[in-house]
C-alpha cells in the first residue's frame, strides 16, 4: 500500500479508523482441529475493565516468575500502567463459545532507534489454546498491521532466562536485534550481562 502517514498519525485514528486503515487482508480468526477462535481489536481506551484484568492475569500467570528473578522485578502497578498507555492496541483472542479473554498480543506503532516501527509488548495465551497456532497467527497479524503501516519491522523483548519463547520466536524468523548488543560496558569498565533481548524482524 502506499505510504501516507507515519505511526504517530496511526496513533490519533479512531479504533473503526484504524481497523479500516491497517486491518486490510488481516485474518480475523483462528482455527484449530477441535474449536474456533475469533480475533477483535481494541485500544488501551476501548478495552473493558474485565478484559483488561484478563489480560493483565495472562501476563502475572505466565511471566511473573521472569520478571521476580530479572533485573526489571515484578511491579505490577507499573505493568498495568505500561498496559494503558495511549497508543496502546490488544488483539484479543476468545472462544466463541464462552466469550472471556483466552489470549491476546498488546502492540504498539512507534519508532525505535529513529526507525518506524511495529513493537509488540506481550503475547500471552491460556494453557488451552497453546500448541494451536494461534500465537504463530497473532505475530503475524501484528506483523501485517505494521506492514500495512509501512513500518521497517516488528520488535519484541524477551527474557534471557525465558529459552521456549526465544526459541519460538528463532522460528518464526526473529533474531537479535542490529540495536541491541549482548552486553553493555559500565562506564567503570566492567561488561554488565542484560537479563534481557530485543530481538525484531522484517515485516514483509
Amino acid at each position: 500500500m502506499s505510504r501516507k502517514l507515519d505511526p504517530e498519525g496511526y496513533n490519533t485514528m479512531s479504533l473503526d479508523a484504524f481497523k479500516k486503515a491497517l486491518l486490510k487482508n488481516v485474518g480475523p480468526n483462528c482455527k484449530s482441529k477441535a474449536t474456533h477462535y475469533s480475533v477483535t481489536l481494541e485500544t488501551a481506551s476501548t478495552i473493558n475493565q474485565e478484559d483488561f484484568d484478563a489480560c493483565f492475569d495472562l501476563i502475572a500467570y505466565t511471566s511473573k516468575l521472569d520478571y521476580e528473578l530479572s533485573t526489571t522485578r515484578w511491579n505490577p502497578k507499573a505493568k498495568k500502567k505500561e498496559m494503558k498507555l495511549a497508543n496502546m492496541r490488544y488483539l484479543l483472542v476468545r472462544d466463541q463459545i464462552d466469550p472471556g479473554v483466552l489470549g491476546f498480543a498488546s502492540f504498539m506503532l512507534t519508532y525505535e532507534a529513529g526507525k518506524e516501527v511495529v513493537y509488540l509488548y506481550e503475547i500471552h495465551l491460556a494453557d488451552k489454546l497453546r500448541n494451536l497456532g494461534i500465537g504463530k497467527q497473532l505475530i503475524n497479524m501484528v506483523s501485517q498491521i505494521g506492514q500495512n503501516a509501512g513500518v521497517e519491522k516488528i520488535m519484541l523483548t524477551v527474557f534471557v532466562r525465558n529459552s521456549h519463547a526465544t526459541e519460538w520466536y528463532t522460528r518464526l524468523g526473529f533474531t537479535l536485534d542490529e540495536f541491541w548488543p549482548e552486553a553493555r560496558t559500565l562506564r567503570s569498565g566492567p561488561v554488565k550481562q542484560t537479563d534481557y533481548r530485543i530481538l525484531s524482524r522484517p515485516v514483509s
